[in-house]
């Protein structure tokens, strides 16, 4: 297995294992929803008999990491395998200067939990944070307590109302260069009820960076 040693998916040697049942589904063409780590973003065809992997991964890492899967599946199946994934364009904005946090509302805690644990094998999250706040949340609990720090006072108001009405939300910081990429797991791959997209920030400061009505809203 060609990876980093710190890659999220290489740290974890099970992972190619965990994920097989996804990959047999997809070799009979039963595959009801998107890769468990990279979502609608791979996709798996059986092309002449072939499995042929398209789509696009964040980093090479994650290409070697998509190709010891594959390897996995080659071992129960003995089936051929082509992997054409494409690693991500760099956007040209550098790392570590900015971060961003996003607020995903979601219609249940169970859903919200699942959600999490996707979120936390996925290199897009890399190093950032994530915090899972539900109605149970009490107004002294930590998570909540740093959550709300997180979030400019000008979108309290909504994290507040969603809990009110039952929902769980997920309050997930990145750096700025993965926020479109995890704007997109929320919104779009895990259909989150409402996405909030804040301003940038300073990394490692409380200043923001843009003025908070310029946040984006997202359903």
């Amino acid at each position: 297995m060609v990876t980093e040693p710190d890659h999220p998916i290489a740290a974890n040697a099970d992972a190619p294992e965990q994920h097989l049942s996804w990959w047999l589904s997809a070799l009979q063409g039963q595959a009801q929803a998107g890769h468990p780590v990279y979502g609608e973003t791979l996709h798996a065809e059986l092309q002449d008999e072939t499995l042929v992997m398209t789509g696009t991964v964040p980093s090479e890492d994650c290409r070697h990491a998509v190709q010891a899967e594959l390897r996995t599946l080659q071992a129960h199946t003995d089936i051929p395998v082509r992997n054409e994934l494409t690693v991500a364009e760099p956007t040209g904005e550098e790392p570590g200067v900015l971060q961003q946090t996003l607020v995903a509302t979601y219609e249940n805690a169970t859903q919200a939990k699942v959600v999490a644990e996707q979120l936390r094998a996925n290199p897009v999250l890399d190093s950032g944070r994530l915090q899972l706040l539900t109605p149970d949340s009490s107004i002294g609990d930590g998570d909540r307590t740093e959550a709300f720090r997180t979030v400019t006072e000008t979108y309290r108001a909504d994290l507040d109302r969603a809990l009110e009405e039952g929902h769980a939300v997920l309050v997930v910081t990145v750096d700025e260069t993965r926020t479109f990429e995890m704007r997109q797991l929320l919104d779009e791959e895990t259909r989150s009820l409402q996405t909030l997209v804040l301003p940038p920030r300073v990394a490692g400061s409380g200043t923001n960076a843009v003025a908070p009505d310029t946040a984006e809203r997202a359903r």
